[in-house]
């Protein structure tokens, strides 16, 4: 499960995380972070989009209680995010 922040300061758009998950498909990443302010998909909004640690994330969403964070590379250990 993510500590989602994005609730507490939609404001921030920098923060430290850890992996705590990671899955690879097709050559692509899906990321789970300890905490997040990167905003899901959903209700026909898009997600939020920035970068973990210089790799850019392209989509976020949301499944029973666990964001993904979806990425081309998988970046290692904590992590400087910019949303």
């Amino acid at each position: 499960m993510t500590e989602k922040l994005f609730y507490e300061d939609s404001y921030i758009t920098e923060f430290d995380a850890n992996i705590i998950d990671k899955i690879e498909i097709n050559n692509k990443w899906e990321l789970v972070l300890d905490k997040t302010y990167f905003y899901p998909e959903g209700g026909g909004q898009p997600s939020d989009t920035g970068l973990i640690d210089g790799i850019k994330v392209y989509k976020i969403y949301e499944e029973n209680d666990t964001v993904y964070h979806l990425a081309d590379k998988c970046p290692e250990g904590i992590m400087e995010v910019y949303t």
